[in-house]
């Protein structure tokens, strides 16, 4: 064929060769039916010139001009449907603007008459001081229904199964599923492996188990059920019929209450899980003789991750030594005195802290075998460690930013947390497949962790504004003048790489797609977020951003259009970013 249809569907264009499709191929991760990429084996004809190609996801091929992308395929595999760009120039043009568009923001960087260069020969950044600590942990337990022992079910969490569209061990399963039970990674005394054992060997013991949570109390009462954890046994009428399903299918027919609806098709399929483990149609296991299991090495990598549990353990540690900070913080600004030892002492709890979590996303990285910043729960972590990086790196020259790292970096691990995050490790979908992503991702994420220092900085300065008496005012406008400083600070490289990483993500999408901007809501909300933040930089024009208060008042506000970037437009929209 030699035409190809125009976006609008109503014109077709002709190209000045031929090209043939030999075959269309999905190609799987070893072992598992999880497609790793689509390839198209195309031969073009050009006059007598005849050549073979190949096309697939995130691999272009370009020929007299024209780009062809792997955009779909058809189900039988016997068609490929290809986007086609003609461009010539503009991909040029288009690459030099952001190059220099690069260029400008390192120059602002290092330029003597800039104003981070004048920011950062404040006197106020050659001081330094701050912070405390203190930890926490919790127990609980009792009750006995029948399971396998602790050593028992961890051989038997060693087990290989297809799960997530990859081989994994069982442990790993086993703790997704209690986790979505139960709402924690193990039950009472007993672990996951238990749990999942329980379950499958000793069901009519296990059906009496309160283990499922019911978020949303209103739906317990309308079925008859009056507590917070419920048994398997109390979702079923003595007739064994679901009480949820007739529930269930009277909210559809009503319509309306969509939140209602959501909450019971969470707690349905809850029940449904349960279902299908207990008649052992859910564990896929891997056949011992199947050469695409795990090496002992990556087997033993993930039991260990699967141990580590660290965000359950750091969000907590963190928040508690972030506000036991921010107390000493508020004391050492009201008497005047500054210990250095405690200061020392938490800036010391700051690097085995992220020792622990480079350790968790190291482990992540090498049994996923991408860069673990593929979903929402991922790029939580990451800005959680980017945080901590920062406030070791920066500690000597900021009051504040040991005590702003530790609580920003628990509230980021705590919403990683949250059952609405995605903690399986999968493999990528063919389009994420890319360098581009890791770099894309990465330049966002520390952008919005820099915007979190400034919100947070705002924050501390209005509070200290509330709280000063006549005596303490001159004092206290001093920390937030200082406190306006850092934040200024910030805002340079804040919004550089959040232009960076708008940037990159263009690119990304020209070698996936052929396009360099589609109206996502996500990169509209992106665009929006860095335009918002850039009006800081004009405080020649618009004097209100010299005064203090207003300038932190702004850098909450500002705040709101990161949280809708990264977390609204997925909850309000649809789009091409919603695997994030």
């Amino acid at each position: 064929m030699n035409e190809f249809l125009l976006e609008n569907g109503n014109h077709s264009v002709t190209l000045p060769f031929e090209i043939k499709l030999d075959r269309f191929e999905i190609i799987y991760y070893k072992g598992t039916q999880s497609p790793a990429d689509y390839v198209s084996h195309i031969e073009i004809r050009d006059g007598d010139h005849r050549s073979e190609h190949l096309v697939s996801m995130n691999n272009i091929l370009s020929y007299q001009g024209y780009r062809f992308y792997q955009a779909s395929f058809d189900e039988d595999l016997k068609g490929s449907i290809l986007s086609v760009n003609h461009d010539p120039y503009g991909i040029a043009i288009t690459y030099t603007g952001y190059i220099l568009l690069g260029l400008s923001m390192i120059w602002m960087l290092i330029s003597k008459q800039s104003g981070f260069r004048k920011i950062l020969r404040s006197a106020f950044l050659r001081q330094g001081c701050c912070i405390i600590l203190f930890l926490s942990l919790s127990g609980i337990i009792q009750a006995k229904p029948t399971t396998l022992t602790k050593e028992e079910a961890a051989e038997f969490g060693k087990r290989q199964l297809f799960y997530g569209g990859r081989i994994a061990p069982l442990q790993t399963f086993a703790r997704d599923f209690t986790s979505k039970i139960y709402g924690k990674p193990s039950y009472k005394e007993f672990s996951a492996e238990q749990v999942v054992a329980g379950w499958i060997f000793y069901p009519q013991e296990w059906r009496h188990e309160p283990m499922i949570e019911i978020k949303n109390s209103q739906i317990g009462k309308n079925i008859g059920i009056d507590k917070k954890r419920a048994a398997f046994s109390d979702f079923f009428n003595p007739d064994k019929t679901n009480k949820l399903a007739g529930y269930r299918y009277q909210l559809f027919q009503k319509g309306g209450d969509d939140k209602m609806l959501r909450d019971v098709n969470e707690l349905y399929e809850k029940i449904q899980l349960i279902e299908v483990l207990m008649s052992g149609d859910l564990l896929d296991f891997v056949p011992v003789e199947n050469e695409a299991l795990l090496s002992p090495a990556k087997l033993e990598a993930e039991l260990w991750y699967n141990k580590l549990n660290v965000n359950v353990v750091l969000y907590r540690l963190n928040l508690i030594l972030g506000i036991c900070a921010f107390f000493y913080f508020g004391w050492n600004l009201i008497t005047g005195r500054c210990k250095r030892w405690i200061e020392y002492l938490f800036f010391t709890l700051l690097i085995p802290v992220f020792g622990f979590l480079s350790l968790n996303l190291g482990l992540r990285w090498y049994i996923s075998e991408h860069i673990p910043l593929s979903n929402g729960y991922e790029t939580m972590m990451f800005i959680a460690w980017s945080v901590l990086l920062i406030a070791i790196l920066m500690r000597r020259n900021f009051f504040l930013i040991t005590a702003s790292g530790f609580t920003i970096s628990g509230f980021a691990l705590l919403v990683s947390s949250l059952a609405e995050m995605n903690p399986q490790i999968t493999f990528l979908v063919p389009v994420l497949s890319s360098p581009w992503l890791s770099i894309h991702v990465s330049l966002v994420m520390i952008s919005y962790t820099l915007f979190v220092f400034m919100m947070l900085n705002g924050i501390i300065a209005v509070i200290l504004l509330l709280i000063g008496n006549n005596r303490l005012k001159g004092k206290m406008m001093e920390h937030v003048r200082s406190l306006q400083i850092i934040s200024r600070l910030f805002l340079y490289p804040a919004v550089f790489l959040l232009a960076a990483g708008i940037f990159t993500g263009s690119v990304w999408a020209n070698v996936s797609w052929g396009r360099y901007w589609s109206w996502d809501p996500k990169e509209v909300w992106a665009l929006i977020t860095m335009i918002v933040y850039a009006l800081a930089f004009h405080n020649k024009q618009l004097k209100w951003f010299n005064n203090p208060l207003f300038f932190h008042i702004y850098s909450i506000i500002a705040f709101s259009f990161v949280l809708m970037t990264y977390f609204g437009v997925n909850y309000y929209f649809s789009g091409m970013h919603s695997y994030q």
